[in-house]
């Protein structure tokens, strides 16, 4: 059974109309244009080391509740 280590309430205003949360240590970008082509299609996608999340617009703040 999973257990929440945390939980975080970021809001930012997405460039590009995407939200990209990542492994800070992962720097090799494995899988990165696959899951973006999958985020556009399915709203979001993951590689293992980012997850990428496809928003509506990028003129104001979103909200995204992260739990780890």
């Amino acid at each position: 059974m999973a257990t929440r280590l945390s939980t975080h309430g970021l809001t930012l205003r997405p460039e590009y109309r995407m939200v990209v949360l990542r492994d800070v240590d992962c720097d090799a970008g494995v899988g990165r244009n696959d899951a973006i082509s999958e985020a556009h299609r399915n709203v979001a996608a993951g590689t293992g080391y980012e997850v990428m999340t496809v928003v509506g617009q990028d003129l104001i703040e979103v909200r995204a509740d992260v739990e780890i």
